[in-house]
């Protein structure tokens, strides 16, 4: 069992660590350390469990919430900073190619349409995914305006059907810059695929017939009943 004197010493390694130090300090090098040092941590199970037991509050534990091997300890100060190094935000990891395939088409279309006069166009970033135009200022939770300013001049009143990749990675910039405004997490937008009994038709997420799904409900997509030529023209249809 580690002495106080130990428990000192561990404590000392980890703060001073990070006092000349950006980089995290992984549990397998702190392990080392122990190890180096002749330290003996039992009765506890694993050396997480000690450091934790052991330590409190004073060391926090960041572990990667995925990859469960990658796991560090840190001072309380230097713990947000090691979160983003260990686990960076899935905004900054995401490639523009996965924002264009995952970003609801309504998002893209938002930034094209342009509202009547006296009105105000609006996103709603929580499912379900659409924009939507209002006289209110406040149109409800969850519902951010789209100001004519945000929008990419030459998009102004495209058909939305007529969005290829290339242009939707034209328009990404722009719905990237109005997200970071509204503190907007573009991956909270993200659609993942859904598991439905319409999920093993190989299905293109980039098409008519998986947009017309994915506006339906839960409950009425599950009961929904489309003739095969109507959903192979529509699975022809960007």
């Amino acid at each position: 069992m580690a002495t106080p004197e130990q428990r000192e010493q561990i404590l000392k390694e980890i703060t001073d660590h990070y006092k000349g130090n950006d980089k995290p300090l992984f549990l397998s090098s702190l392990g080392s350390f122990i190890s180096e040092q002749n330290i003996d941590i039992s009765p506890a199970t694993s050396l997480q469990q000690f450091v934790a037991l052991t330590f409190g509050d004073t060391v926090k534990i960041v572990q990667h919430p995925e990859i469960k091997a990658r796991i560090a300890v840190s001072t309380p100060e230097a713990e947000k900073r090691v979160l983003e190094q260990i686990y960076p935000s899935k905004t900054d990891s995401l490639s523009d190619d996965i924002y264009i395939k995952k970003l609801p088409f309504s998002l893209f279309v938002a930034f094209c349409v342009t509202p009547n006069e006296g009105k105000h166009l609006y996103y709603r970033i929580k499912p379900k995914f659409l924009y939507f135009f209002s006289d209110k200022e406040e149109p409800g939770d969850s519902c951010v305006e789209i100001t004519q300013d945000d929008q990419p001049l030459d998009y102004r009143s495209i058909s939305g059907k007529e969005l290829s990749d290339s242009q939707k990675l034209t328009i990404l910039p722009f719905i990237k810059k109005w997200a970071k405004a509204n503190n907007i997490e573009l991956q909270n937008i993200v659609i993942e695929p859904r598991k439905s009994r319409h999920s093993n038709i190989g299905m293109d997420e980039d098409n008519a017939l998986f947009r017309l799904l994915n506006a339906q409900d839960e409950d009425i997509r599950n009961r929904i009943n489309i003739p095969a030529d109507i959903a192979m023209t529509l699975m022809k249809l960007s």
